[in-house]
């Protein structure tokens, strides 16, 4: 069966770069497989025709595991697993050069007041929080889980620029 020409250029990639890219924005794609499960293999339709042609721009991707928070013993969330998803998504997409990596810029004050009230803001940098308030945030507070919430924050407005 022929594909119809609005599909342009076919590259077969892993499914998870797929995934990554269509989230990321880059571009209209369209997948020839059905069912994705880790591991799949899909097409990925484009524009671009010309042999060895870059096809699209590299994603950027912010990151801000370089920011550990120390957790007690037993802690439910699993800090590891942002670092490990980061290189493991690096060894795929950086070869490609399916997308670059930054250390996510911080967040500055002025930009949570925009959104949050800036009493609030103000007592969470300098640890004023109540008990109640850092049982909200699930984290115990710490100057390393306010740089963490300001790495999290500048890379989310990072990346949309």
């Amino acid at each position: 069966a022929s594909l119809p020409p609005s599909w342009g250029a076919m590259r077969v990639v892993p499914y998870s770069t797929m995934a990554l890219a269509t989230t990321a924005g880059i571009g209209a794609f369209r997948a020839g497989c059905r069912r994705p499960r880790p591991g799949a293999i899909c097409f990925m339709s484009t524009s671009a025709t010309e042999p060895g042609q870059q096809l699209f721009k590299p994603a950027r991707i912010f990151y801000n595991d370089v920011y550990e928070v120390p957790l007690p013993p037993k802690h439910r969330f699993p800090m590891d697993k942002y670092r490990l998803v980061r290189q493991r998504l690096q060894r795929v997409l950086v070869p490609g050069r399916l997308a670059t990596f930054d250390v996510s810029p911080l967040a500055t004050q002025e930009d949570l007041n925009t959104v949050h009230c800036p009493d609030y803001v103000r007592r969470y940098m300098h640890g004023e929080f109540t008990d109640m308030e850092n049982r909200r945030v699930g984290f115990p507070w710490s100057p390393s889980s306010v740089e963490r919430a300001l790495s999290s924050v500048g890379g989310t407005v990072a990346a949309m620029h």
